[in-house]
């Protein structure tokens, strides 16, 4: 019977970020599989993980129950709209400029500059930016033009100020009315912030556990109890590096019952990298260490 590979200590315990249901998934398995241990301390400490990673949860799911709200309510997509005809009335406005006084003249040319600066990736892609990360381009769209000589420059000799201040009324309206539904919820850097310190425990609970089976000492049953809770998180990092070296996007679990749930792709801020490596060190180890023979590993998807 083929069995599958269990992978070394060192990939065990560098572990990758685990989404927050993964967390407190694994957290919970762990904490059933300790009680056959009879470690009172090591679980006393798997409970306040536990609390951590569950306070860091509730944050997560109301910054994103405030980041939807913000982004679908009807002010914001009316505004959304809004913002998104006075961006195409200039890039409308440009490009017309270009073709009609063609390129090697100085308004095609001026022309051709302002697009270059203002639309780096085109209208479209711009457009079509979830809200939060339009709002963001399209400060720094302004600020460019403002700030940048020959881009004023440029603006006014091709007369495309009321256009340009078109965009800026429209913006600062948007920018407004994201800003007054985000400053009633949670932040991305507190959730942030609360994912790593959960995170934190959570290396820190696999740590202990390997620690102790480093140690000895324990009876067939405690040692069992001790190799079933370090494989519950072992599993849930082998899942996730099997995603990522598919360059596939980690989907989280339920806490409860460990069912896949698809997060939707814009839950995450703009330029967050959701799947970056978030593990300390493979925690140095003395000797090779061997499972109870019955013990052959498990993978979860």
């Amino acid at each position: 019977m083929k069995t599958t590979r269990r992978a070394t200590a060192s990939e065990q315990l560098a572990l990758l970020k685990f989404p927050l249901g993964r967390q407190l998934y694994a957290l919970r398995r762990i904490d059933e599989a300790l009680v056959a241990s009879g470690d009172a301390l090591l679980r006393a400490r798997v409970a306040r993980a536990l609390r951590l990673g569950e306070e860091a949860r509730e944050l997560e799911l109301q910054w994103r129950g405030h980041v939807r709200a913000r982004e679908h309510g009807k002010e914001a997509r009316e505004l959304d709209i809004e913002l998104d005809r006075a961006l195409s009335a200039l890039h409308g406005f440009l490009k017309s400029t270009i073709k009609g006084f063609g390129e090697g003249t100085p308004q095609g040319e001026a022309g051709k500059q302002l697009l270059a600066r203002l639309f780096p990736q085109g209208l479209r892609k711009l457009i079509h930016l979830p809200f939060v990360a339009e709002e963001s381009m399209v400060r720094h769209l302004l600020q460019r033009a403002r700030t940048e000589p020959a881009l004023r420059a440029a603006v006014r000799e091709l007369g495309g100020e009321p256009l340009l201040e078109r965009v800026t009324e429209a913006h600062a309206r948007y920018a407004l009315a994201l800003g007054r539904r985000a400053a009633n919820g949670p932040t991305f850097p507190q959730v942030r912030l609360a994912r790593r310190e959960a995170q934190e425990r959570l290396c820190e609970i696999q740590f202990l556990v390997f620690a102790e089976l480093l140690r000895g000492g324990h009876g067939e049953a405690e040692t069992a109890a001790l190799w079933k809770a370090f494989d519950e998180v072992a599993s849930q990092n082998q899942a996730i590096r099997r995603y990522r070296r598919r360059r596939s996007r980690v989907p989280d679990v339920d806490p409860e019952t460990g069912a896949r749930i698809d997060v939707d792709a814009d839950d995450d801020a703009p330029g967050e990298e959701p799947q970056e490596p978030g593990a300390p060190a493979a925690h140095p180890i003395a000797q090779p260490i061997a499972p109870p023979a019955d013990q052959d590993g498990a993978g979860a998807a």
